[in-house]
C-alpha cells in the first residue's frame, strides 16, 4: 500500500520545481517517479510531462536520443578558392618513406582537390603545407572547415589562420554532413588508390599526382556540371590524345584579348556553376528533411 498525499494546485510547482530542477534536471519519467512516490493529483503525468518538456535549460542542454535531426541548411555557395574543406584520410598502408596518412584539402564551389601524404597527423606537419602548398599558391581563402580533431584545432592552426585573417569552421560530431565535401572526395581518392596501386601497396603515394589529375579533369555531374579544372581555369584540361587530334588555333593572341576571353568563360562557367549547386543542394535537402524536423523550444 502507498501512502499518497493529494498535493493541492497551489503547491505543484514547487514539487514539479524541486523533483526536477533541484533534483539534477532528470527526465519526464524519473521526475514523475519522484512525485508520485509521496504525492498525487488528477492529471498529474500530463502536467509533469509538459513541465519538464518546456524546462529551458534541458532543452538548451540534452542531446535528444531519439527525436528527428533538424532540417538541413547547406553552406552558402561563394566563389572559387574562398572556403576550403580539409580532412585527413588515414591509416594507409605505410610507404618505404614513412608516410601513411593522406591530407585532402578541397575548395568548396570548384571541387579542386589537394592531396598531400602525411607521415603523421600532427598540427606542425599540417600547418607547414597549409602554408606552403595552399595559402602560398592560391592565396588567403575566407575559411576553412574541417572536424574537431585536435590537430585542426590546436593553436598552430588557429595562429596560422589568424596571420593570413582566415575564418575557420569545425563540424560538429553529430552533424558531419558539414564536410562532406571532403568526405565523398576520400572514397573517390581511396577507390582510386585500390585501382591503381601494386600489391605491395607501398607505392601509393607516388600515384597521387595521377590521381589529382583524374580528380581535376573530372565532371562533377552532382554538383557544377564542370570540372574543377574548367572552374578555375575556364576551359577543359588536355590528354596527350586531346593535342593530337584537336586542330590547331591559328589566330595569334594579345595578352588583353586572352585575359577579356578568359574573363567572359570563366563568368558563363561559374554562373551556369552556382545554379547547379544550389540545385544540387535543394534536392539533397529535400531528400534529408523527409526525416528532418526544425526544434520547437517551448517557453
Amino acid at each position: 500500500m502507498i501512502e499518497q498525499l493529494v498535493l493541492p494546485k497551489c503547491l505543484r510547482q514547487d514539487a514539479l520545481l524541486a523533483y526536477h530542477d533541484h533534483n539534477g534536471h532528470t527526465g519526464i519519467k524519473r521526475t514523475y517517479a519522484g512525485i508520485h512516490r509521496k504525492y498525487y493529483w488528477s492529471g498529474m503525468y500530463q502536467e509533469v510531462y509538459n513541465y519538464v518538456t518546456s524546462c529551458d535549460k534541458c532543452q538548451r542542454s540534452k542531446q535528444p536520443t531519439h527525436h528527428r535531426p533538424a532540417p538541413l541548411f547547406p553552406l552558402p555557395i561563394e566563389d572559387t578558392l574562398s572556403r576550403w574543406h580539409m580532412d585527413i584520410l588515414t591509416c594507409l598502408p605505410k610507404t618505404k618513406d614513412g608516410h601513411q596518412h593522406l591530407l585532402l584539402v578541397v575548395d568548396s564551389f570548384s571541387r579542386w582537390p589537394e592531396c598531400f601524404p602525411l607521415k603523421t597527423q600532427e598540427a606542425t606537419e599540417i600547418a607547414e603545407i597549409l602554408y606552403n602548398e595552399v595559402f602560398s599558391r592560391f592565396g588567403a581563402p575566407r575559411a576553412i572547415v574541417s572536424d574537431r580533431g585536435a590537430n585542426f584545432c590546436s593553436k598552430l592552426i588557429q595562429a596560422l589562420c589568424e596571420l593570413f585573417e582566415v575564418q575557420r569552421y569545425h563540424t560538429s560530431s553529430y552533424h558531419p554532413q558539414t564536410n562532406s565535401t571532403c568526405e565523398r572526395m576520400n572514397r573517390t581518392i581511396a577507390q582510386t588508390l585500390r585501382t591503381l596501386v601494386a600489391k605491395d601497396q607501398s607505392n601509393w603515394h607516388k600515384l597521387i599526382p595521377s590521381v589529382m589529375m583524374a580528380l581535376c579533369m573530372s565532371t562533377n555531374t552532382e554538383s557544377t556540371g564542370y570540372s574543377p579544372f574548367q572552374m578555375l581555369f575556364g576551359k577543359e584540361m588536355n590528354f596527350p590524345f586531346d593535342i593530337s587530334v584537336q586542330p590547331k588555333d591559328g589566330m595569334s593572341k594579345t595578352a588583353k584579348n586572352h585575359l577579356e576571353s578568359l574573363i567572359d568563360r570563366l563568368k558563363i562557367v561559374k554562373d551556369i556553376a552556382k545554379t547547379s549547386v544550389e540545385n544540387s543542394q535543394e534536392k539533397t535537402k529535400s531528400r534529408y528533411d523527409k526525416k528532418a524536423e526544425a526544434p520547437k523550444f517551448k517557453v
